[in-house]
């Protein structure tokens, strides 16, 4: 325990902080400038203290209140940087570019320092207010919503504070958006819509109208909003009878003969999303399109629909591909090792095998997993070389169960995830040898590395 730690202990021992704290609002300035020079020598790790400053700081018209925050941000300030008082004092200067300078320093402590620079929301000058802005919402704590709100209307930042708010579903960044939307300015389309307000579909049927690109993004922006897609159902098949690949991908009916037949229709003109949304629904006659999207390496989804309709005889397509000079991104060659697991047989394994040995980790990983789902026994020994694979990798997470056929077209990640290719690994003998293992990622492998060892001498 240090110095100040021993003296914060005995002052909470013997009622000393409740003294203090109460002079910060005497009415001799002498106690107050030494209850606040007190205070400020307290460890900045009592989180008990910090809690009673903030009670009386929330009052920020008393001269206590002012003092009690201006400790709270100087114990804020004590546990982060080597040198608090300079911070404090460069802050605080007459300097607007001086202050910009110190929360320039302090932008990569990220939301750490929000309680520290709150105040600086209000700054006459805009720069200091975008750094300040950017360090608050770097929190990501609806606390300082209100904080951030009046930044919807700004000129000059409304297009940084708009999507914090619209991330926390916070609807006061509805009205900005639509007074943006209606005077043209369409960069809030999608933020809009991200609010899923179904008074905003009747200003989105007249965007889809106007224009069709603004169509197009509106399209884009309600794909996983299925109440507003059935209330603009009639602009959409408008739409999709001109060919438009989001209209026709988006259609809340899809299995609607009149709409089947208009996509038999299109598929016969070549067109890419009707053959994936009549594919979708199980028509194998999209099969010959979608070989020749894979082939022309037009559309990376299509893959993903030919695992889908298990469509075996793709697999020497997909052998192909892989071993053009043209090799595929790593993306697309994790996309063929899924698909390969749906579509299952021999000639699947054997790819799938193969992939094993791909130098990209997203790649073994999918394919170690696909082989677990189809059961591989062969593949076995080569599984067990990979539980020693443990290099850290980001995968992105392919499209969920309830995503539109737009993000499953377009092979849309629905987020990304850490992995080791081992977890991959473990779970496809665990899945082949219908057992499991309990215990930390390094036991599992630990112990279906010895069961294929007392395997193999079998």
């Amino acid at each position: 325990m240090n110095l100040l730690a021993a003296l914060l202990f005995l002052m909470l021992q013997d009622g000393e902080l409740d003294r203090l704290l109460k002079d910060l609002d005497h009415e001799e300035i002498e106690r107050r400038d030494r209850a606040t020079d007190a205070l400020r020598k307290l460890s900045p790790e009592s989180l008990e203290v910090d809690r009673k400053l903030e009670a009386i700081a929330r009052d920020n018209t008393s001269e206590a209140g002012k003092r009690a925050d201006q400790v709270r941000k100087y114990r804020v300030a004590a546990r982060l940087l080597t040198d608090p008082e300079r911070v404090m004092e460069r802050l605080a200067s007459p300097d607007a570019g001086i202050r910009r300078a110190a929360l320039q320093a302090l932008l990569p402590r990220g939301g750490a320092v929000a309680p520290l620079i709150r105040g600086h929301l209000k700054d006459a000058d805009m720069g200091v207010q975008q750094l300040a802005l950017m360090i608050v919402m770097a929190t990501d704590s609806a606390e300082y919503l209100p904080d951030v709100r009046p930044f919807a209307e700004h000129p000059g930042l409304y297009s940084q504070a708009i999507p914090w708010l619209v991330s926390k579903g916070d609807l006061s960044a509805a009205p900005p958006l639509r007074a943006q939307l209606e005077r043209g300015n369409t960069w809030g389309i999608e933020h809009l819509a991200r609010l899923r307000q179904v008074e905003d579909v009747r200003l989105f049927r007249t965007l889809m109208s106007d224009h069709v690109n603004y169509a197009i993004q509106v399209l884009r922006s309600i794909r996983g909003w299925d109440e507003a897609r059935k209330l603009l159902a009639r602009e959409i098949r408008l739409l999709a009878l001109d060919g438009m690949p989001e209209a026709i991908l988006l259609y809340p009916e899809p299995r609607d003969p009149e709409f089947v037949s208009m996509l038999r229709a299109h598929r016969a003109k070549d067109n890419s999303a009707a053959a994936y949304v009549l594919a979708a629904a199980g028509d194998r006659d999209s099969i010959p399109l979608l070989m020749r999207l894979v082939r022309h390496r037009s559309l990376a989804g299509a893959i993903g629909m030919l695992g889908r309709l298990r469509a075996r005889e793709a697999i020497w397509l997909f052998r192909k591909m892989l071993a053009d000079m043209k090799t595929p991104e790593a993306r697309d060659r994790a996309s063929y090792a899924r698909a390969a697991g749906e579509i299952g047989g021999t000639e699947a394994e054997d790819l799938l095998i193969g992939l094993l040995d791909d130098p990209a980790e997203e790649v073994r990983f999918d394919a170690a997993t696909s082989l677990g789902n189809l059961k591989c026994r062969r593949a076995l020994s080569r599984l067990a070389v990979l539980l020693d694979d443990a290099v850290l990798f980001t995968r992105a997470i392919p499209p969920a169960g309830d995503a539109s056929l737009l993000d499953y077209y377009e092979c849309r990640a629905s987020g990304v995830e850490p992995r080791q290719t081992r977890e991959a690994a473990a779970g496809a003998i665990a899945a082949i040898a219908g057992k499991a293992r309990e215990g930390t990622l390094d036991e599992q492998c630990a112990a279906w590395r010895a069961w294929w060892e007392a395997e193999a001498r079998k």
